[in-house]
């Protein structure tokens, strides 16, 4: 028999807040609505049973108990489409549908498991069951494929490797060199970046923004997201400087103490956007 869990349910769904409930009565869901797993859905005909399929099943995962959310499953037994239906009140038919679906390694929110139990027959109770998680080489031929910037599943190690890759990739897009990895203090902040339950997406559009505020004289704070530590060390007031639209100069102490750390990342990337203005050239 199948059981079904939402992949990365902890990283994609619980924030700060959750996690101090044992139970729920609401979730956080994402609004992003351009990426290839939610285009996959808009381009499918039946786009509109499937997106409330899932927004259903997110709703009955989001119901388990504290240490089993995103399990489909009830009293250690897993949920079939039929008793999704039972107890949405929706069509079996479009849990059937959501089920395929979103437990097909394309699309991958669902992850699909084999449970032993006494209704199969002795053939299939004697197949292995199937991973739980990717392995790391799978992993990355997702990420090198640009199927999902999130890959679904992916255990802790994938997480930080993925997040590296996409910060990677989007710093040399938007400032036209490559980026130089800190092993530690940027090792260290992505471990702390990701304990706060932020969709790695939602960081790095929040540091690209950071990026481009940070061209003009004003933004103080974007400016320190040129390194993975300096956007971890200044995250909360980034994104209050994005939201307000603005800051004031930075105080004596913060200047000091920027010149004391050594910070120089952000003059470095401002010295590279001008020498490829005047030059063509990149460092």
């Amino acid at each position: 028999m199948k059981s079904y869990r939402i992949a990365a349910w902890e990283a994609r769904f619980e924030t700060s807040e959750t996690r101090k409930l044992k139970h729920l009565d609401w979730w956080p869901k994402p609004n992003k609505h351009d990426g290839l797993g939610f285009r996959r859905i808009a381009a499918h005909p039946k786009k509109i049973e499937l997106y409330c399929a899932w927004n259903l099943i997110c709703d009955i995962a989001s119901k388990s108990p504290k240490d089993k959310r995103g399990l489909l499953e009830r009293d250690g037994k897993p949920l079939t489409a039929e008793d999704l239906s039972l107890m949405t009140g929706f069509p079996v038919e479009i849990f059937e549908e959501a089920l395929t679906f979103f437990s097909d390694k394309k699309q991958g929110w669902l992850i699909c498991d084999k449970s032993d139990t006494s209704d199969e027959s002795p053939e299939k109770t004697a197949e292995p069951a199937a991973k739980t998680a990717p392995s790391p080489a799978e992993g990355k031929g997702r990420e090198e494929k640009g199927i999902e910037l999130f890959p679904p599943a992916s255990p802790p190690g994938d997480l930080h490797q993925t997040f590296i890759k996409g910060w990677c990739d989007s710093y040399e897009k938007a400032w036209g060199m490559k980026y130089a990895v800190d092993g530690g203090r940027d090792g260290k902040a992505v471990k702390e970046l990701l304990r706060m339950g932020i969709v790695i997406v939602d960081l790095l559009e929040i540091a690209k923004s950071a990026w481009a505020k940070s061209r003009t004289g004003s933004f103080f704070n974007c400016k320190q997201a040129a390194s993975i530590h300096g956007f971890k060390t200044r995250f909360n007031e980034i994104r209050a400087e994005l939201k307000t639209g603005g800051s004031s100069k930075p105080t004596p102490s913060e200047q000091r103490n920027s010149t004391i750390m050594g910070d120089h990342d952000a003059h470095t990337a401002r010295l590279a956007e001008i020498i490829k203005q005047e030059t063509g050239a990149s460092l």
